[in-house]
């Protein structure tokens, strides 16, 4: 399989989980859900989920 497949099969797959992604969004916004993120104290990362914790 040449590069250029490989690149487009990529992009194709990352196109699909992002609509997947927004079609989750949508569905658990009515439940104020939001997207784990990560934040940084020192040289530690953190996930958000963990920060109240």
């Amino acid at each position: 399989m040449k590069d250029s497949q490989k690149l487009k099969e990529l992009d194709g797959a990352l196109l699909e989980m992002l609509e997947i992604k927004s079609t989750l969004d949508t569905a658990l916004s009515r439940y104020g859900a939001r997207p784990l993120g990560t934040f940084t104290e020192g040289n530690a990362v953190f996930f958000v989920a963990t920060g109240f914790l």
